[in-house]
């Protein structure tokens, strides 16, 4: 695989933001809600790190409409982003949310099949669980074609250890 996608959660992006000592770059996509305004307290140069705020749900609730579903145009700019920094030859990105398991994993799994032809690798993990709304959003904005027995057969691999 050309492109190295992580899947991450909140703790464990802050973790690898203040430890990596590294020379490759990394973009991480910071996906939180927005009453959880993530700030990096350590500046590494070596990580572009890009904030989103969304919720982790499917479909509006009322109760917490406030947070909001993933919109339409945070997809493209994800797309616009990914696009812009591997033409600057970055290869290596990191998808952190709070836990890294589904708006990450959803982000994560469809910056995968964009970049690499497929996220099976990943759905394999049996760490994530993707958000079906922001996988499909996501599948639209970066022009791959979306099947919901595609995302079934996927989700499978978790549950059934295949």
């Amino acid at each position: 695989m050309k492109y190295n996608i992580k899947i991450m959660s909140k703790d464990e992006a802050i973790d690898f933001n203040e430890l990596y000592h590294g020379n490759d770059k990394y973009l991480m996509l910071s996906i939180s809600d927005k009453s959880e305004n993530l700030r990096f307290l350590h500046n590494n140069n070596n990580v572009i790190i890009h904030q989103f705020f969304f919720a982790d749900i499917e479909y509006e609730v009322e109760e917490i409409k406030e947070f909001g579903l993933m919109t339409n145009q945070q997809a493209i700019e994800l797309k616009n982003l990914i696009d812009k920094y591997t033409q600057d030859g970055i290869t290596n990105i990191i998808v952190h949310c709070h836990a890294g398991i589904s708006r990450s994993g959803a982000v994560g799994c469809l910056i995968a099949k964009y970049l690499n032809g497929d996220d099976t690798y990943l759905w394999k993990t049996e760490y994530i669980y993707p958000n079906r709304y922001i996988y499909k959003l996501m599948s639209n904005a970066f022009n791959i074609e979306y099947s919901d027995k595609d995302f079934e057969y996927k989700q499978a691999l978790i549950h059934n250890g295949i």
